[in-house]
């Protein structure tokens, strides 16, 4: 293989040099899109699914709460109308629980607290509107003794929907931790791609710098002069060689400066000769 890049051209060697260059380019094009189809899925599922479904906790626990406040409000003031406020926190805690149910489809454990914690929400409710009307219908005494047990199912829900909440928040958490790993391990390959760009395309250059130099055997604008100083006639310009340069474009030259000096001598030695009629 080393042999046979010895016997590359100039051409051959300039475009085999600049294709390692593109080849590692495409590479590190390829090994970014790779990583970017490697992360893009991770970031949706941490915007469309973990990201909402803390939020969706939150806003749960949130309508546990106001269902609490708008029961023990139709507790103390008799007033029915606190029932509608109620049902309607109750709806949303009612569709937070559908949503979760459709995203733990295939999770078994997640299912199971999911229908635990409706169980125990419902339980709650169900309290909740017994104690209220037994305010208003029963009076204090037995409006009380529900309340106990209200209170009791109220801190069970409560825990509950901590519970799924900082789940849920943790999974977003532990997700985005994962994506941020990911994403600093997908720099430092693309780093270390480029560092290699760089590495190889200054090898390349110096080689071919150093390839061209024993080639030419000086400076190809010093090179030019000698050429030019030659056409015009003057033979007697010195050109020096580099220790055991046999092959360069300037030993060349040197070469033809010889024999057109030789050339030149022997010509005008015939002149001479031709000039004393020896000739």
């Amino acid at each position: 293989m080393l042999g046979k890049f010895k016997n590359l051209g100039f051409n051959s060697r300039i475009l085999f040099s600049f294709g390692c260059i593109i080849v590692l380019m495409i590479i590190l094009i390829i090994v970014s899109l790779l990583n970017l189809a490697k992360i893009q899925p991770q970031v949706t599922e941490i915007s469309d699914i973990y990201f909402p479904n803390a939020l969706l906790g939150q806003e749960m626990a949130f309508n546990v709460v106001q269902v609490q406040q708008f029961l023990t409000d139709v507790s103390a003031t008799h007033d029915p109308a606190g029932y509608e406020d109620a049902e309607q926190s109750a709806q949303g805690f009612k569709q937070g629980v559908n949503q979760f149910k459709k995203l733990a489809a295939n999770d078994s454990e997640k299912m199971k607290q999911i229908v635990a914690l409706d169980l125990a929400f419902n339980k709650f409710y169900s309290k909740g509107k017994a104690m209220a009307a037994a305010y208003i219908s029963e009076g204090l005494e037995a409006g009380n003794k529900i309340m106990e047990e209200f209170d009791q199912d109220s801190l069970e829900i409560t825990d509950k929907m901590m519970e799924l909440k900082a789940h849920e928040v943790n999974v977003a958490r532990d997700r985005t931790m994962g994506l941020t790993l990911s994403t600093f391990e997908a720099a430092k390959i693309l780093l270390c791609l480029s560092l290699l760009i760089v590495i190889v395309s200054l090898t390349i250059s110096i080689y071919l710098s150093r390839y061209l130099s024993r080639l030419l055997g000086i400076d190809p604008l010093h090179a030019a002069d000698i050429a030019k100083e030659i056409a015009k006639g003057n033979f007697s310009r010195h050109i020096r060689l580099e220790p055991g340069d046999t092959s360069s474009l300037l030993h060349a030259m040197k070469m033809m400066q010889g024999s057109i000096q030789a050339f030149v001598a022997a010509q005008s030695e015939i002149a001479k000769k031709h000039a004393e009629g020896w000739i």
